[in-house]
């Protein structure tokens, strides 16, 4: 196990403070077959568990593993954990299997054959002033982008608007996805998606705390509801979507317990006819990778992914969007990892070895390869 601190491009602020240094957890399984790579990347306010916790749990489970003589999956504990140790056992099978994560993960036999089509990602539009969001919008158009995502709900129901309206124009009229992160109440929410009829919105995520009230109001103003934190409890998201009151699922296989747990949700999703984007919480180069290659066996229309930039490290450079496009490399397992002898600020933080089993995720059940309406 690694410990490595990532400083951002530049602060993020969010709703919950600021955030400059990403601290992330490193996960590596190395067997005669190949080596299999894990992040744990908890971000305070967002995940269930603290770096410290997650640091705690890694250890109790290295500890176990050589208890018991078995490398299994992480069956308790914060999913945000679980999602490293099933990131380096999905790395390690399709390593072994000779394909890329994205192809293990599809069940589609052949090197490459999901990687090559690339993953498709929104541009996130930055800027407080309505001019500065034009500009920065009209670059990502013509980045290639083909939707463009923006964040509401911190200044103020007016400025909202403006910032909405400013980015549809400069972006020349591409799909909007709006995300509040639960910071509106139902009536401003209703205020200001009410004015925002003509700014071309594909869907508006997490407007209001509350999902079903949000369900609610979406249907009455004939928007698109997208759930994203709230699947913390899928209970209420599927029931939405059972309902057929859910537009979009936001899935981030770091926040939900890795990729395989993350692709058999979607793949349930998608049956009852959700729209599935698969999203990064902020994720080192191990979790984006991992996250993208998920993209890519999901398939669908542009996903969360294009966030290497806001880190001041430097990825892979398959892991920065190109035209709107990342493009895993058609080579076995994640085609990302550590060296930890080349990489500076990294932190080995001890480990377990011998003789031991290796519980082994099977590749899922091929099924076809669709999205909801």
């Amino acid at each position: 196990m690694f410990e490595v601190d990532l400083p951002l491009a530049r602060p993020l602020v969010t709703s919950r403070g600021s955030i400059g240094i990403r601290r992330l957890l490193l996960v590596r399984i190395t067997t005669a077959e190949g080596v299999g790579w894990g992040e744990a990347a908890p971000l305070p306010g967002f995940s269930s568990a603290s770096p410290p916790e997650a640091r705690y749990r890694l250890e109790v489970w290295m500890e176990a593993c050589r208890t018991t003589g078995t490398v299994a999956p992480l069956r308790e504990g914060p999913p945000v954990v679980a999602a490293a140790v099933e990131s380096a056992l999905v790395d390690l099978a399709a390593n072994g299997s000779g394909m890329p994560v994205s192809d293990w993960l599809a069940s589609r036999p052949g090197p490459g054959r999901t990687s090559s089509a690339g993953v498709a990602v929104n541009g996130v539009v930055s800027g407080s002033d309505p001019g500065d969001v034009a500009t920065a919008a009209a670059e990502l158009a013509r980045s290639g982008h083909p939707v463009l995502k923006i964040k509401v709900g911190a200044d103020g129901p007016d400025t909202d608007i403006e910032r909405v309206r400013a980015a549809a124009h400069g972006s020349g009229g591409l799909p909007l996805r709006l995300d509040a992160n639960g910071a509106w109440d139902r009536a401003t929410a209703t205020t200001v998606l009410s004015a925002l009829g003509d700014s071309h919105i594909e869907y508006v995520e997490e407007p209001t705390a509350d999902p079903t009230a949000s369900a609610a109001m979406c249907a009455e103003l004939g928007l698109g509801l997208a759930l994203d934190e709230s699947w913390r409890d899928p209970r209420i998201g599927l029931a939405l979507a059972r309902a057929g009151r859910l537009h979009t699922a936001v899935l981030k296989p770091s926040a939900l317990g890795g990729p395989l747990t993350t692709l058999r949700l979607a793949r349930s999703l998608a049956d009852l006819g959700v729209r599935i984007v698969i999203s990064s919480l902020m994720d080192g180069p191990v979790g984006l990778a991992a996250a993208t290659h998920l993209a890519a066996a999901v398939g669908g229309g542009a996903h969360g992914l294009g966030t290497a930039a806001l880190f001041a490290s430097r990825f892979d450079p398959w892991l920065y969007p190109v035209e709107g496009r990342l493009c895993p490399p058609g080579v076995p397992g994640l085609g990302t990892g550590l060296n930890p002898a080349e990489a500076s600020g990294v932190r080995e933080l001890g480990g377990v070895s011998g003789p031991m089993t290796l519980d082994a995720p099977a590749s899922p059940a091929r099924g076809p390869r669709h999205q909801g309406r």
